[in-house]
């Protein structure tokens, strides 16, 4: 495929020849040739076409990455990758993962990079959280040993908006609120 730049001027190498005719159609055995490059100046635009939930549990995160540019087909797209800053970055290709993540939160910021090396100057961004699992806590128990035959719980989690369910002496969890 022969690429063009966003005014058509046809990407890459270029030969032109040059030769003297003269009177009687004497031609120049030996044309003057010159080669040169058009390089693309544009440059690229990246995507992050599809990631992790906003907020996740799991502590693997997998990016589709896409992009696009006038003069470079998108298949000819390189990506560099860095998470939460450009401080160090490496090369990636689609789909890009990250594994055994820590809880907390990330920043992914991916640029796509042209066959001329133009690199897009507007990274694509991507934030999520990673959540550890939640621990329950409880605040209020009976005395051990108890003489008594009823009991109040009272307990929480670390993490806002979960839900609890409780077991009693190895029984089904069944759905349950504090104070139990």
């Amino acid at each position: 495929a022969q690429l063009r730049d966003a005014n058509g001027t046809l990407i890459g190498l270029h030969t032109l020849e040059i030769t003297v005719v003269k009177e009687h159609l004497l031609i120049d055995a030996e044309p003057a040739i010159w080669e040169w490059t058009i390089a693309d100046s544009e440059a690229p635009v990246t995507t992050i076409v599809s990631g992790p939930a906003a907020t996740t549990g799991d502590t693997t995160a997998t990016f589709v990455l896409s992009g696009s540019d006038n003069a470079t087909l998108a298949a000819n797209l390189e990506f560099e990758c860095s998470l939460d800053s450009f401080t160090t970055v490496e090369s990636c290709t689609s789909p890009y993962e990250l594994q055994n993540l820590e809880p907390g939160a990330y920043e992914l910021q991916v640029r796509a990079v042209d066959e001329a090396l133009n690199t897009d100057p507007t990274p694509a961004s991507y934030t999520w959280t990673v959540v550890g699992a939640p621990e329950t806590t409880i605040d209020v128990a009976p005395e051990d040993p108890s003489f008594t035959s009823s009991a109040t719980f009272e307990f929480f989690s670390d993490q806002a908006n979960s839900t609890f369910q409780c077991s009693l002496d190895g029984a089904a969890f069944t759905t349950c609120t504090s104070p139990h």
